[in-house]
């Protein structure tokens, strides 16, 4: 019985330890205020407001913080403890889960383990679910957009704006979520350009406004109101329902319905249905091995009338940190009036290709194939086969990034493409130089050069910009550049110039100020710009 008793508890120390496998994600400290650390990461990289992370110098602890605040590429945090101070350049680490074997016996005697797995289910203790706790995200904002114009049109333009985003995650405690993104624009010109472009009109965009239900496991999960999943990116918005079942633990099988929104001014429309459904295949994780097989089938209808109908398959893979790969089809069936335009039954309309290869910790790169094409719809049924460019995008993208020694980072991009139309190719290019540290750990400079030739024109844009970090997460960045494009059919020369002044300040209570200030001259334009916002981070 005792020989039994120790093979136990080694067997639930081996499955603590293996089951226990800790998560950690490492982010750098990039800049330090009198009361925040400011981190290189943020919601995109799994960062969320109350984690808390653990600071290292290298191989020793020196402290713990919490995140404050998140936006998509950034993370502020406060300090909850400390050894010494902090520098920029620390690492802190995200543990999503750590327990040893020792903490996990401690908690419960292994004796008592053993004798109650001896018991019958209904006198065995129910552990109580975990407590969620309801989380609230996002910003409000006021801008003001003005451009005086100096040029000989007098073409004056002001924008007041209204953004809100707004997150609230575990609503009631429980698996529920809502998130709403919206814009409010009234544009005022001087002058009517056209009866399509009055002197002045109201913009609204609702982007996204979702209530869903995503518990972790659970068979079933849904979104409700304007939706756009990341599942299916090919598919768009859709104003209705989705439902994803999970078969097993890699397999899913999902089912959408509604309406589509209009794409020009994202208002609701009901004259556009939209049906379809999926199967997804998804194993492993990041930061090790991840794969993710996505397979849909899509039906647009007007009416009764089809508008589009196609397949679409997405498959990504991500092998470590090392290197990973994304590749995405849509595949037209054409019925009906779409046959006749096509003239076939099955049109290939997108084929993308991304790939990403980290070569060393300091040098990666990446090589991108595009090759989406226009497709008919219910709306571009009676376009003029002259006007249908059937290979709108066709080309390569390549991209170098370079980190040289400490402070030096440099990016090359160069790109090619084609239409079924062109006699010759239409490249692109760019170089990117960031020196960190310039003449201080708070300063940085950046040169940026990039240029093109098509068909029409040729032309190129180099600019520079010094950034300056101040206490408090307040920045300051000032920036000068031109821009030369000749038009070769007429050999017409243009040369335009400007410069900028942005700033932020951070306001106590979580309220924010950004103000941008420039100055445009030249061949096409000549006058003054600034934009103003006020906001507050929730």
């Amino acid at each position: 019985m005792t020989r039994i008793k120790i093979f136990l508890i080694l067997i639930t120390i081996l499955g603590v330890i293996t089951a226990q496998e800790v998560e950690i994600k490492t982010f750098k400290i990039k800049y330090i205020s009198a009361s925040h650390i400011y981190l290189q990461g943020g919601e995109k990289d799994g960062l969320a407001v109350g984690d808390e992370l653990i600071v290292y110098n290298g191989s020793e602890k020196i402290g713990r913080i919490k995140i404050e605040f998140v936006s998509r590429y950034s993370a502020s945090a406060s300090v909850l403890e400390k050894q010494r101070d902090f520098k920029i350049g620390d690492i802190a680490k995200l543990v999503k889960e750590e327990k040893t074997a020792e903490t996990a016996i401690s908690s419960q005697k292994t004796d008592s383990l053993i004798s109650e797995r001896k018991m019958p289910p209904y006198q065995r203790k129910r552990t109580a679910p975990r407590a969620l706790k309801t989380k609230i995200d996002g910003y409000v904002s006021g801008q003001y957009y003005y451009f005086k114009d100096l040029g000989a049109r007098k073409l004056n333009f002001s924008q007041p704006t209204m953004r809100l985003r707004l997150k609230i995650k575990n609503l009631w405690n429980r698996h529920y979520n809502f998130e709403l993104r919206f814009r409010s624009r009234y544009n005022l010109r001087d002058k009517s350009f056209s009866a399509n472009v009055p002197k002045s009109e109201w913009q609204n965009r609702l982007y996204e406004f979702t209530f869903d239900y995503n518990a972790p496991g659970a068979f079933l999960t849904y979104k409700l109101g304007r939706i756009i999943s990341n599942a299916f990116s090919g598919v768009g918005y859709i104003d209705g329902a989705l439902a994803n079942l999970k078969l097993t633990n890699d397999f899913y099988f999902g089912l959408f319905a509604g309406t589509q929104p209009d794409w020009r001014t994202s208002n609701f429309q009901t004259e556009i249905q939209k049906y379809g459904g999926y199967l997804k295949f998804e194993r492993g994780k990041f930061g090790s091995k991840k794969i993710n097989v996505t397979l849909a089938g899509v039906g647009e209808y007007h009416g009764g009338t089809v508008s589009r109908e196609f397949m679409y398959f997405q498959v990504s893979y991500y092998h470590g940190r090392r290197w990973n790969i994304y590749h995405n089809v849509e595949i037209d069936v054409n019925r009906y009036w779409r046959k006749e335009r096509a003239k076939e039954s099955l049109s290939l309309t997108g084929f993308y290709l991304n790939a990403n290869y980290r070569i060393t910790s300091s040098i990666s790169a990446s090589l991108s194939y595009d090759n989406r094409k226009n497709y008919y719809t219910y709306e571009l049924r009676t376009l003029a086969d002259s006007l249908f460019d059937d290979a709108f995008r066709h080309g390569l993208r390549a991209n170098v990034y370079f980190k040289i020694f400490k402070d030096y980072q440099i990016s090359l991009n160069f790109g090619l493409r084609e239409k079924s139309t062109d006699a010759n190719f239409s490249y692109s290019y760019g170089l990117n130089v960031t020196r960190r540290n310039f003449f201080s750990k708070y300063n940085r400079m950046s040169f940026r050069f990039s240029g093109f030739d098509n068909i029409f024109a040729t032309g190129f844009s180099p600019n520079a910009t010094f950034s300056r970090y101040l206490r408090g997460g307040h920045y300051l960045t000032f920036s000068y550049g031109n821009y030369y494009y000749q038009i070769k059919n007429i050999n017409d020369n243009k040369l335009n110039h400007w410069i900028r002044i942005l700033g932020q300040i951070e306001l106590p209570a979580r309220f924010y100020i950004n103000s941008t200030y420039e100055y445009d001259w030249g061949s096409d334009v000549k006058g003054h710009r600034l934009l103003f916002e006020l906001g507050y981070r929730f």
